[in-house]
């Protein structure tokens, strides 16, 4: 499994009744019956693609506050060395 699939598992659970109940919003909010596997896939699916672009929104949001304190640093040149291996790290 990958990191969006970990991700998005744990949003669902099994009732007793055997049930599929996602919960939405919350770590323990209120649960959702699921009604068919489709509609199982279908929510993993959206979930993956929320959290695919959140994490890309946050990943530009870091390179690009990286990119600003390294600019306007007053130790210019240890800062964009740092710069430069922090981003050559996060884009590896």
């Amino acid at each position: 499994m990958g990191l969006l699939d970990s991700i998005a598992s744990r949003s669902f659970r099994d009732d007793p009744a055997g049930r599929v109940v996602v919960f939405g919003g919350g770590v323990r909010g209120r649960g959702y019956l699921v009604k068919s596997k489709a509609d199982e896939l279908k929510i993993k699916s959206f979930i993956k693609m929320f959290i695919f672009a959140e994490l890309s929104i946050q990943m530009l949001g870091l390179w690009l506050t990286l990119a600003w304190i390294g600019q306007y640093s007053d130790a210019r040149d240890r800062a964009a060395h740092l710069l430069r291996a922090i981003c050559v790290f996060a884009g590896v």
